[in-house]
């Protein structure tokens, strides 16, 4: 019935959500086609409404296919990146802005998500760096939650400015490439359209992050020892 289609409809796009999750492990293109053929065969639609849907959004397809292939491939240079920020910056503060400033140039020409995986890989790389000296006993438990807290605080700012990065442009969000279609705005159209909003937006957003830093608003603020 209804009901079950509606329910079928949301596992499946937790499904894609899934993939997107996996791209820095493996192209995620395979496992997506499966899910259209698994809708398929599950009769939640048919060949001609997906071929009608693929025609009305190939544009968008082609641009989520470069995007996560892109940041597949450039997953070890960025982690590079991030990990290289992470050891030269000695201030907290400079260091979670330039996590945003970084993160929200990436999100403007790449997926969101997928860069976010890249500052889980990084700093999840740091926290197996912190545990093992925990369980060595060369920190003490202070210090090992001190460094959780400094890098939550780090991978908060990136996802922060994932999102402040993904609104600017054209191909920074998906919904974006559909906006300037039916508007039928450019790139640089788009941005200077869009720059009333995206731009306060993305000053306020490096503006907070240095104000929750600096005071320690809401948990954030840890050093790292």
């Amino acid at each position: 019935g209804l009901e079950t289609g509606f329910i079928l409809g949301w596992i499946f796009l937790l499904q894609f959500i899934f993939t997107l999750i996996f791209s820095i492990q493996c192209y995620p293109l395979q496992p997506g086609g499966l899910i259209a053929f698994q809708a398929l065969l599950m009769g939640l639609t048919d060949t001609y409404q997906v071929f009608h849907e693929i025609e009305g959004n190939l544009e968008v397809l082609l641009l989520l296919m470069f995007m996560v292939s892109a940041i597949f491939f450039m997953k070890d240079l960025l982690m590079v990146i991030f990990t290289k920020l992470l050891k030269a910056i000695k201030s907290k503060i400079f260091l979670s802005l330039l996590f945003v400033i970084s993160a929200a140039f990436l999100s403007a020409f790449l997926d969101a998500l997928t860069v976010t995986a890249v500052l889980i890989s990084v700093t999840l790389g740091f926290y197996k760096i912190f545990e093992s000296n925990f369980k060595k006993n060369n920190i003490s438990e202070s210090e090992f939650d001190q460094g959780k807290a400094f890098l939550r605080d780090i991978i908060m700012h990136g996802v922060v400015g994932t999102a402040l990065g993904g609104v600017c442009t054209i191909v920074g969000e998906p919904q974006n490439l559909l906006i300037a279609q039916k508007a039928e705005w450019e790139f640089m159209e788009f941005f200077w359209r869009m720059a009333p909003v995206t731009m306060p937006v993305l000053f306020f957003g490096l503006l907070s992050c240095i104000v929750i830093e600096k005071f320690k608003i809401f948990g954030y603020g840890a050093p790292l020892s």
